[in-house]
């Protein structure tokens, strides 16, 4: 099913939405891999590979697929792209230490201070 040749990152999304929406985690799993390879600075790629690794059990490689998602987001322009994927690992894996420095780092990094100290309190408040 996945053999199909894809050009595009439309035509590849829409490919993995259809698998996905059919329940074929397998071959979403496998389209996705081809987009995140053809297009590697496509993080709805990235995205659509980690919700197929979940929907397979693989939570590895679901966190791995979305911490590389993570790291193309260091830049203060790209927070806003960063927190829905950052937000999506930490509820995969709660105890991520790193993860929620990295949250705090680009919201400071993109000005956004007030927020960035909010959140690194209500993290003290929740882990103390």
């Amino acid at each position: 099913m996945a053999s199909v040749a894809m050009k595009t990152q439309q035509e590849m999304q829409e490919r993995a939405q259809t698998c996905l929406d059919k329940s074929d985690f397998g071959s979403a799993c496998e389209v996705a891999e081809k987009w995140v390879k053809n297009y590697p600075d496509c993080l709805d790629a990235y995205w659509m590979l980690s919700e197929a690794q979940a929907a397979l059990g693989s939570p590895k490689s679901c966190i791995a697929a979305l911490e590389a998602a993570i790291k193309q987001c260091q830049e203060p322009e790209k927070v806003d792209l960063a927190l829905p994927l950052i937000a999506r690992l930490l509820e995969l894996d709660p105890l991520r230490e790193d993860i929620y420095q990295c949250r705090i780092d680009l919201l400071f990094a993109s000005g956004r201070t007030d927020d960035a100290i909010s959140y690194a309190r209500q993290l003290a408040q929740h882990f103390l």
